[in-house]
């Protein structure tokens, strides 16, 4: 695979094995006498988010509603996350640290929440795109600021093409938005050889065991292109695919 001019990374389930926003609601709702039925809400529009079942926006507005967390509690969260960081990122944090001026996390977590860990990592924090939390008077987490692109459906494609990187973009994620940002950065990239479809492979079958919206109609389409190295046959696949992709709701 061609060497990467810049890598773009997820954070949740991704770079750690955890959702930030689930972890937030357990530890903000203990003492909540409906503790557990509450948070198997919240897991279940966690999981129906990155499936594709409910736009990002509700998804994120549903979840937020059903917590009672404030600014402490994201503190103390955030500095847990350090816990859950994914073995094979913990294997590579010296190559991380090195090339962290080319390594960009764009997540639809929530930026306050990824910074404590990902500055272990030596990552700029101009590097580091998420949601931000909204506040009352009291420190009460009482919504999302909608002004971000992250907050809606292809969020992640939105940024990248604000970020307008040239060269070769490899992505690591798991949900149905990074499905999103790879159609994107295919179709940013053009196609002009192997690397590209290899990373939608590799993506593909990782997320199709996830159940992310869309992911085996890719791994399917590609995959019989792969194995005749018909690149023509590829590149109409892809635009067939994007095509696709902006039918989705």
């Amino acid at each position: 695979m061609q060497e990467a001019d810049y890598i773009i990374i997820d954070f949740d389930s991704t770079f750690i094995s955890k959702e930030s926003l689930d972890m937030l609601a357990e530890a903000s709702l203990l003492k909540d006498k409906n503790h557990t039925s509450i948070i198997k809400q919240i897991e279940r529009i966690t999981k129906d988010g990155m499936s594709g079942k409910i736009n990002f926006k509700d998804s994120l507005d549903q979840r937020i509603k059903l917590m009672n967390a404030n600014r402490q509690d994201v503190l103390a969260v955030s500095e847990n996350l350090k816990k859950f960081i994914s073995k094979s990122f913990l294997k590579n944090k010296k190559f991380i640290k090195n090339n962290r001026h080319k390594i960009y996390f764009i997540s639809g977590g929530f930026r306050e929440m990824l910074l404590p860990t990902l500055r272990e990592f030596g990552i700029d924090e101009g590097h580091i795109y998420g949601n931000d939390f909204l506040y009352n008077s009291k420190d009460e987490i009482v919504g999302c600021n909608h002004k971000n692109p992250l907050s809606f459906e292809n969020g992640k494609s939105k940024i990248l093409e604000m970020l307008s990187l040239e060269g070769e973009i490899h992505a690591i994620g798991d949900g149905y938005n990074d499905y999103l940002l790879l159609l994107s950065n295919l179709s940013l990239k053009g196609v002009d050889g192997g690397p590209n479809i290899i990373e939608a492979i590799s993506y593909s079958i990782i997320a199709s065991r996830k159940n992310v919206r869309g992911a085996s109609k890719l791994y399917d389409a590609l995959l019989p292109f792969i194995k005749s190295n018909d690149w023509d046959e590829i590149e109409i696949s892809i635009a067939s695919l994007e095509s696709e992709i902006r039918k989705i709701n």
